[in-house]
This record gives structure tokens, sequence and C-alpha cells, in this order.
């Protein structure tokens, strides 16, 4: 038995980060000299978002804390005193911990929280998904403010580690491992059409349409808007199935799933508060389009071969392949677009493409640097002056 383990705290704040994060946590609890405390909250702990901290369960992982912040309002307000309460109750709870290492992915207001708890608290943090540009929201700013206040940064491009070293942060900590999300794919038994009929208790009809949209906090039309003009340009393919997952717990969230609620009860969609990360990969797999705003359509719907429909400004900055169409949220435009990727050229096109974010095998590389790594040698933090800008 090893003594003194190191002790890896990983943050999760929404299922989206969480099914990321997976693969990073097996590899951490399978490891003798890690220990692995997980810190849970945001949406995971919402009736109205799921519940979906019995994913978290389900999957194997002990859930060391969990807390629960309050999401019965989507007002900006309600979301900037979520995240000074936030920082209060995690605060106490990484005391308590006292890990050796935080991790947090990405760029949501809640791992913005961790991470300014966790950095008056001397914690080291380690940042997956840094370097990034999401222009549409305001995840832009959350995650370059993460990415100031972290220590070890796992990238997921060349070009997002450029990013990061070119922010000042030590060349030595930043590693370009790719997207660990992609190692859920590749571990990933894909239900067949017939399970997932079967598991959801549906009839899937010809044409599959996997929808994920969530609000485009910076964007400059209405979200309900956009969704009509999405939910018009599906009217006019026939013999469809459209799948939603509910939009996470931003502002406009709740308005956008009351909207959602109200297509569901008028039999346009399939509605599920979460799919949960395995049944949602194999949705992506067999649906002949994603469709919407989210990250998954950018960095897992390739790898798989699948079109995406990138609707809107929210994912305006991000590497894309060529599996991907851009539409504005103008109803022609997405009509026009939606015809374009269902078009057998593209689909074809589509199985063909090389994925940006990597391939798979990013979880292993990270933790093996978060075991290999002293703490104390990274909690100083000196600013690199030495980018060329002009290179």
């Amino acid at each position: 038995m090893i003594k003194n383990k190191k002790n890896i705290c990983v943050f999760t704040g929404t299922r989206a980060d969480y099914g990321l994060l997976k693969p990073v946590m097996h590899e951490i609890k399978n490891r003798d000299q890690l220990n692995l405390q997980t810190l849970v909250s945001g949406s995971h702990l919402s009736k109205k978002y799921g519940m979906t901290f019995k994913e978290i369960e389900n999957d194997g992982f002990k859930i060391n804390s969990k807390i629960k912040l309050n999401l019965k309002n989507d007002r900006k307000i309600d979301i900037a005193k979520n995240m000074g309460n936030a920082i209060k109750l995690y605060s106490k709870e990484l005391n308590k911990f006292k890990p050796d290492i935080l991790v947090i992915l990405g760029d949501r207001y809640e791992a913005l929280a961790a991470a300014q708890a966790s950095m008056i608290l001397n914690i080291p943090i380690a940042h997956i998904h840094g370097g990034e540009s999401s222009e549409g929201s305001i995840d832009e700013s959350i995650r370059h403010a993460i990415t100031k206040i972290s220590h070890l940064h796992f990238t997921c491009a060349e070009n997002y580690k450029q990013r990061v070293i070119q922010m000042g942060e030590d060349p030595k900590n930043v590693y370009n491992f790719g997207a660990p999300g992609l190692d859920n794919i590749s571990s990933l038994k894909i239900l067949s059409k017939s399970d997932i009929e079967e598991k959801l208790n549906i009839r899937l009809k010809k044409k599959i349409i996997l929808l994920s949209y969530h609000p485009a906090t910076l964007g400059k039309k209405h979200s309900i808007e956009v969704l009509k003009n999405i939910f018009k340009a599906f009217d006019k393919i026939e013999n469809k199935s459209v799948l939603v997952s509910k939009s996470n717990a931003d502002s406009m969230g709740l308005t956008i799933n009351k909207y959602l609620e109200m297509c569901e009860k008028e039999n346009k969609i399939i509605l599920k508060d979460s799919f949960g990360q395995d049944l949602y990969l194999s949705l992506i797999k067999i649906s002949d389009i994603l469709v919407g705003n989210s990250s998954s359509g950018i960095i897992e719907a390739p790898s798989m071969g699948t079109p995406t429909l990138n609707i809107g400004p929210r994912q305006n900055g991000r590497l894309k392949a060529t599996s991907i169409i851009d539409s504005s949220e103008e109803y022609l435009d997405i009509s026009e677009a939606l015809e374009t990727a269902l078009s057998f050229n593209f689909k074809q096109k589509a199985k063909h493409t090389i994925n940006p974010y990597g391939s798979p095998g990013a979880s292993k590389k990270i933790v093996e640097k978060l075991a290999s790594i002293n703490s104390s040698d990274i909690i100083i933090k000196s600013f690199n002056q030495n980018y060329n800008y002009f290179s």
C-alpha cells in the first residue's frame, strides 16, 4: 500500500464538463500513487437539469462533496450572485480536502468560482481546454481568466497551446495532449438504433436529427427566436425524429427549456433532461446530423463522422473540422446549410474528416503529468515575456 498518496481533486459543475473529465477521472482512480477527490456542484444537483450527479455515481466514482447552488432563476444577476456564493462554499470544501492539485475543465462560471477559491488557498490548478475561443458567449472571458489563475495547462491543439503561452504562461507548464473527451469514443460500445429505441422507449424515423442548443450569452438574437428558425427549417424535412437534451444552466437556459417543453407537448421533439454521456455519444454516431451550438458538435462529432450544423456566434473562433458547416441564426441560412449538411456528398465528406482536436489518449498523458509534477514547483508563477508575437 502506497503511503502519502497525491490528492487530485476534480471539480465538475455540469454534465458537459463531466463527460470530458470522465476518462481523466478513471485514469486518476486507477493509479496507485494518486487519490481521486471529487467536488460536484452546479446543475448536477438540480432536478430541473436531470440530477446528473447520479451518472457520476453510476460510473463508479465516489462523490466527496456535493455543493448545491440556487438555479431557480436564470437572469444574469442570478448567475452573478451564484458565483459569489459558490466561491464561499467551494473554499470551505477545498480547505477541508487540501488537495495537491485541483483539476478544472473549460469555461463555466462554476469552474471560475472553484479556481478563485483554489487560488486564495494556494492550491495549484490544472486547467484542461484552455487557449480556446468561443466569441459568442461569456465563456470566452471565463476560460482566459481561469488560464491566468492556473498553473498547469493541458490544451487540445497546438494553436491553443501557443495562445496560452502568448498569455504569459510558462511554456514548460503548457502541454498539448489533445481532447480527453475523445477517449470516451474509443472506449465506448456504441448503441445501435434498435438499442436506443428500446432504451428510450421510442420509435425512430428515417431521418435522425440531434439538437443541442445553449444560450449564446453575447449573441444579438434572442435564443427563442433562433430556435423558432431552427424548427421552421426542420419542417422541410419529412419522416424525421428530432432528439433534444435540455439547455445548460446559463442565463436564458430555463427560458430555452420551457420553450423546448412546449415543443415536446406539440410532438415536435423527443426531449430529455440529459441523455447521459454514453447514450449521447451513441446518438451522435447514429444521427444524420448534430444541429445547434454545442461544443460536442465541434469536438466529438467529427471523430464519429457525423455532420455538424453550427448555428450562431457561440462557437466563433474555435478550430473546426471540415465536417462542420457554420450558419447564421437567420431562417434562410439555417435552411440552406441544413440541406447541404444532409446531402449525400457532404455526409461522405464528414465520414473522412480529420479532427483538429487530436486522437484518443489524452487522458493517460494528462494523468501521467499530474502524477509526476511537484506541486510546490509550480505554485509560484512567472510571466513569460519571450513569446514571439510575429512568428
